[in-house]
């Protein structure tokens, strides 16, 4: 089965709600999702995040 544009657009990839920089990821491991980090351009660096946290929810979950 191929997959179209219009099905991966129905469920998009959510977007960190702590850092508001990176895409979630989803571990089929653990069945949650967490934050890559990011760089941030003023400190020229990469940055950890932590989120997101435990607590929160995600829509469509």
């Amino acid at each position: 089965m191929a997959v179209t544009p219009a099905k991966i657009s129905e469920n998009p990839v959510p977007v960190c709600p702590l850092c508001e920089k990176q895409k979630l990821r989803f571990s089929k491991v653990t069945g949650s999702y967490s934050c890559p980090g990011f760089f941030d351009d003023e400190s020229k660096s990469f940055k950890r995040c932590k989120g997101p946290g435990d607590d929160t929810q995600l829509a469509g979950s």
